[in-house]
């Protein structure tokens, strides 16, 4: 394994950046919740969550690897709004919600690897931020499944962050 109990770890990085930098609630969510969640939220197939942000930050330096978070618009867009403290119904310029959804993912990478690695040296490359339709996949098409997966239930909405080492 690339990090000790990278589950845990993990899911408490996510828990702290999103309950204390952008002020929403999180809870636990198994890869069944999430799928369910991600295929229509709130239980109503006629809506499902499209589209999706996928995040990746490579690190670099005493363990080598990226973090993919993974997000439905609706999530980013709130998640956005609470960063910016502003009401989640006012319009959020389409750049703002890119550069939020970076650093949503920069701030989970580095709290996690602080705590995983306390005495390790990092390097933090950009967020490279994509959009997608649909719900994703556990492992992006042409790349490996992950090291690890953690999903979360952020704002009732799904989240993933999966690990992938290099």
């Amino acid at each position: 394994m690339l990090f000790a109990d990278v589950d845990q770890t993990l899911r408490d990085a996510i828990v702290e950046v999103a309950e204390a930098s952008f002020f929403a609630f999180t809870g636990p969510l198994d890869a069944q919740g999430f799928a369910s969640l991600a295929a229509a939220p709130g239980g109503d197939p006629a809506h499902p969550v499209a589209p999706w942000f996928s995040t990746r930050v490579a690190f670099t330096g005493d363990r080598h690897g990226a973090i993919e978070v993974v997000v439905p618009e609706a999530l980013a867009v709130s998640l956005v709004a609470g960063f910016l403290g502003i009401d989640p119904t006012e319009t959020i310029e389409p750049d703002a919600i890119l550069d939020g959804m970076g650093e949503l993912a920069n701030m989970i990478c580095g709290t996690w690897l602080t705590r995983t690695c306390r005495d390790g040296r990092f390097d933090l490359s950009p967020p490279a931020v994509a959009t997608r339709q649909g719900a994703p996949s556990i492992a992006p098409i042409g790349q490996a499944a992950p090291e690890a997966a953690v999903h979360m239930a952020v704002n009732d909405l799904p989240l993933r962050v999966a690990v992938h080492r290099s």
